[in-house]
């Protein structure tokens, strides 16, 4: 099996690769769901997201952007709620689940 590497957000040099990533399962999965770097700078932004804990990326062999998750974890002062969005290259949903089934990918909040 080929390389696939986790890691976290870089910031700001990583915006067009995600964008890009979004961009192409979109045109495969048609949900009106497509961004622009811009869309994730402000959506980046906010305050309420931990970028080391919350965003992460997953790479091929060839640093080629396959995979993009964020996890979003909604302020209140009574009950923790959260939901986990992401995106895989059309093709590598495979690689992706075979690395996720190896691999523990926990995430400590």
């Amino acid at each position: 099996m080929s390389s696939i590497i986790r890691r976290p957000y870089r910031g700001e040099t990583d915006l067009d690769a995600i964008a890009n990533l979004i961009n192409t399962c979109e045109a495969v999965d048609q949900l009106e769901e497509g961004t622009s770097v811009t869309e994730l700078k402000q959506s980046f932004d906010d305050p309420c997201i931990d970028k080391e804990r919350d965003l992460f990326l997953w790479q091929d062999a060839d640093n080629q952007l396959i995979g993009f998750s964020r996890l979003w974890i909604v302020p209140t002062d009574t009950v923790i709620d959260g939901f986990l969005g992401f995106r895989v290259h059309p093709t590598a949903p495979l690689k992706i689940i075979s690395v996720c089934e190896s691999n523990s990918m926990l995430v400590d909040l």
